[in-house]
């Protein structure tokens, strides 16, 4: 490796950590960046490998030249998603804007910050002025420490499921929003556990050993009373409008065996099923969705809305719109997050919004974390939204003491 790294860096410093890193297979174009940039007093090596990339202490601005040759530039996005903090990126490429927009995109859904998009063969002043704009934004050059990103640990099962047995789960609630006036319209009914070390806990530590020792069912009947205790509390501030109450159902619920499984749960808990949504996760809908079919067909006829989670997220989904009976589509976050910085992506979302509603479905946004991005949701049409800017998910206690506070200034 220290051989590759020797040639790689020879078009640039010698120092040991420079702020500006040139990637890519193409050396040509490479080194006309790196030399301009350098000439401007950017501190700029030009690499060739990922290898040598990997040697290096994390720049500030990562130039990526998407061209054929050694260099695998997916694994490149990969590997600087395990980086904190990531280097801003530059993207280059001779191979249309749709290369650009796709590598753009697929970085911005994993949270890497995308300076700019520059078509090959590059306009070097351009690129000057991007490199200098992001520095400026350092109030020192000094090198940004690398650490590696630690994904959830999931809890060890006979953990997870001694906490869910001994009452430690809890439903939070995140409002949902009509965009027509910003009132609320209802709430997602969240699991959440509770550790006596940990801390509150996500559905990323203990969703899957629950769900691999077949507690699915248990879970989803644990959210459907948390959602009929919370509407119980809640109703009294509604006012004339009612709130629908949605709960996430799991894909192993006993539906093959037992197709009136979910009117019995709603039955016995005596909860009015127009107040209640019922979430299907895109990810968890089984191959056969005669099976879904059959069973959210009897909740539509229950009063119980339907509503499909995270659209856009998994392949095929298209057909999914015309064979289930839906009452909603949320539309997966990555949508809004694309529009903010791109136009044909703002078309697209829209495009979508406008599919869900000639369909007769109502549209739901997700994702909503900026008043910039609560602005083109509603410019972009649709129903409803969800999102940390409009409101965390809350115990509900505190979902009390919101829908309280918004009472008194409204």
């Amino acid at each position: 490796m220290s051989s590759l790294f020797s040639v790689a860096r020879s078009a640039g410093s010698q120092s040991a950590w420079t702020p500006v890193i040139v990637l890519g297979g193409d050396p040509a174009a490479g080194s006309i960046c790196a030399n301009a940039l350098n000439a401007a007093l950017l501190q700029t090596e030009y690499l060739t490998s990922l290898e040598a990339y990997l040697e290096r202490a994390t720049p500030q601005v990562l130039i990526l030249d998407i061209a054929p040759g050694s260099l695998d530039v997916c694994s490149v996005i990969q590997f600087i998603r395990r980086i904190e903090p990531a280097p801003a990126l530059i993207l280059l490429s001779a191979h249309g804007p749709s290369i650009l927009r796709s590598f753009a995109a697929n970085a911005k859904s994993i949270g890497l910050e995308i300076l700019g998009t520059l078509n090959k063969p590059v306009e070097l002043d351009t690129l000057v002025a991007l490199v200098q704009g992001r520095l400026r934004a350092f109030d020192t050059l000094a090198p940004a420490a690398v650490v590696v990103k630690i994904q959830p640990t999931p809890l060890p099962s006979s953990e997870a499921l001694d906490l869910f047995d001994a009452g430690a789960l809890e439903a939070y609630l995140q409002p949902k929003f009509r965009l027509s006036d910003l009132s609320i319209s209802g709430f997602e009914t969240l699991a959440r556990i509770n550790h006596p070390q940990l801390g509150v806990l996500a559905p990323g530590r203990f969703l899957a050993p629950l769900l691999e020792n077949g507690a699915g069912p248990a879970l989803t009947l644990q959210m459907l009373i948390g959602a009929a205790r919370s509407r119980a509390r809640l109703a009294r501030y509604q006012g004339d409008r009612a709130w629908q109450y949605a709960v996430n159902v799991t894909a192993d619920l006993p539906v093959q065996d037992n197709p009136d499984w979910l009117k019995q749960q709603v039955e016995s808990l005596g909860m009015d099923p127009a107040n209640l949504m019922i979430e299907i996760p895109e990810a968890t809908l089984s191959e056969d969705l005669l099976i879904w079919h059959r069973v959210l067909t009897q909740a539509r006829l229950m009063g119980i809305g339907v509503s499909l989670d995270d659209f856009g997220c998994q392949a095929a989904n298209l057909e999914r719109l015309l064979l289930l009976p839906l009452t909603e589509v949320k539309v997966d976050r990555m949508f809004l997050e694309h529009a903010m910085n791109d136009r044909d992506a703002r078309r697209l979302l829209g495009s979508i919004n406008r599919m869900i509603k000639d369909l007769g479905m109502l549209s739901v946004v997700e994702g909503v974390s900026s008043a910039d991005m609560l602005s083109l949701a509603i410019d972009a049409g649709f129903d409803y939204a969800q999102g940390f800017h409009l409101g965390l998910p809350l115990t509900l206690a505190e979902t009390e003491a919101f829908v309280l506070a918004r009472n008194e200034t409204v």
